[in-house]
């Protein structure tokens, strides 16, 4: 690449964890608790190109 060009490789809970199911589920509507360090969406991974021209 050049000086202009950027790459941005990034992703967040890359390993895919999920948090322990909530055992109230049934009661409260959360399959998950609100709290979880990992989200209840798995992972998330993003390739970002960027050009900067002047």
């Amino acid at each position: 690449m050049s000086e202009a060009a950027t790459v941005t490789v990034g992703g967040q809970n890359a390993l895919n964890h999920y948090p322990q199911e909530n055992p109230n589920a049934v009661f409260s509507g959360n399959r998950y608790g609100p709290n979880s360090p990992f989200g209840s969406n798995g992972g998330f991974y993003y390739l970002r190109f960027g050009y900067r021209w002047e």
